[in-house]
């Protein structure tokens, strides 16, 4: 995949590769995030697995080293599942109004 226009490689994320991140840790974090955060949907674990790791994608470059690469997908992953739960519960209360 080529690198967005705004990725300026550091020297700790030009040795990062997406795609061996994404082989990784996928298995790990569908199992123990997406599914957690889903109650076992599996179509809705999917979602949150892809909405997640495309912020992984985007935001590779903000990766500061600080902690294991693995928390850190983590983090962004919860993070966005979070949000998006928010964004579903305002729709809905707005739909109801």
């Amino acid at each position: 995949m080529p690198a967005s226009p705004n990725f300026q490689p550091t020297l700790l994320t030009e040795s990062i590769d997406f795609d061996t991140l994404y082989k990784d840790t996928y298995p790990k974090m569908f199992n123990t995030v997406c599914m957690k955060y889903s109650r076992g949907d599996v179509d809705l674990a999917n979602d949150y697995c892809q909405l997640g790791y495309v912020k992984v994608h985007k935001n590779l470059d903000t990766f500061k080293g600080e902690g294991s690469i693995e928390g850190w997908v983590r983090r962004v992953l919860i993070t966005t599942i979070i949000n998006e739960m928010r964004l579903k519960k305002q729709k809905k209360y707005i739909n109801t109004t």
